[in-house]
C-alpha cells in the first residue's frame, strides 16, 4: 500500500502552533510521509519533518503584495511538483493560500483548519477557501452561520 504524501501548510505565530496540535497524530504515524510549507522564520526554527520556505506576501505596498503573491505562486508550485502530495492540510493564512489552490486544481484533498483566534469572523483565508475545500474544521460554533458545512472542531491553543 502506497504511503499517503501529506503537505501541512502554515504561518507563523497561532497558525504554525495550531497546525502542529492538529497534525500531531499525523506527524507521529510510520502511514504518513509529511512535510511543512510555510515562510521562513526571522529566527531559525527547527522542523522535524521536511520544511519548504515559500515567500510570504507580508504587508505593504499593493505592488509589492502582487509581486510576493506570484512568487509565492512560483515557489509552492515547485513545492508541490516535487512532493506530489496526496493532501494539503492548512491553518492558513496568506502564505498557504498559493499551494492550497494549485492541490484543487490538480484534484488533491484539501483540509482548512481556521484560526482559533476567530470567534465569531471569518479570516480572509478561510472566506476565499472555503467553497474549495473537502473538510473545513472550524472552533468555535458562533461561525457555523458564515461556514454552515463546516465541522466544529476542538479548541487547538
Amino acid at each position: 500500500m502506497k504511503m499517503k504524501k501529506i503537505g501541512i501548510a502554515f504561518s507563523g505565530g497561532g497558525h504554525y502552533l495550531e497546525a502542529l496540535k492538529a497534525c500531531s497524530l499525523l506527524v507521529n504515524h510510520d502511514g504518513y510521509d509529511i512535510f511543512y510549507v510555510t515562510y521562513k522564520p526571522s529566527k531559525p526554527t527547527h522542523f522535524d519533518k521536511r520544511a519548504y520556505f515559500v515567500a510570504h506576501p507580508e504587508h505593504g505596498f499593493i505592488l509589492k503584495r502582487i509581486f510576493l503573491l506570484m512568487v509565492n505562486f512560483v515557489h509552492s508550485f515547485k513545492v508541490f511538483l516535487k512532493e506530489k502530495p496526496d493532501v494539503i492540510i492548512s491553518t492558513g493564512a496568506d502564505v498557504t493560500l498559493s499551494i492550497m489552490i494549485i492541490a484543487k486544481v490538480f484534484n488533491k484533498k484539501l483540509v482548512f483548519i481556521e484560526s482559533g483566534a476567530n470567534v465569531t469572523k471569518p479570516s480572509l483565508t478561510g472566506r476565499l477557501i472555503y467553497r474549495f475545500t473537502d473538510v473545513f474544521i472550524i472552533q468555535w460554533e458562533e461561525l457555523k452561520e458564515v461556514y454552515p458545512k463546516a465541522i466544529v472542531g476542538i479548541n487547538l491553543l
